[in-house]
């Protein structure tokens, strides 16, 4: 029995970089919803996980304690800038 059969839909990923992952992904059973680091690049990630997958994007901790009228600063980390 597969670890994952017991459950509904399980969710993969957290901080780590999934560009090149998507296979891994794929061949996991019940996976769901994979959630992708800040650092990744999310055409690369979209591409490989293709329409099977919720896509969920961690976010740059740094925006919880920046203030509010720093957001240029945040954005540039968004487009890799």
């Amino acid at each position: 029995m597969n670890r994952y059969e017991g459950f509904g839909l399980n969710c993969y990923g957290c901080c780590e970089v999934l560009d090149n992952s998507g296979n891994v992904v794929k061949g996991m059973l019940n996976i769901g919803r994979v959630s992708v680091s800040y650092l990744a690049n999310f055409e690369k990630n979209a591409e490989n996980l293709e329409d099977k997958y919720i896509f969920y994007l961690n976010t740059y901790p740094l925006v919880l304690v920046v203030s509010v009228e720093d957001k240029e600063s945040i954005s540039r980390v968004y487009i890799n800038e």
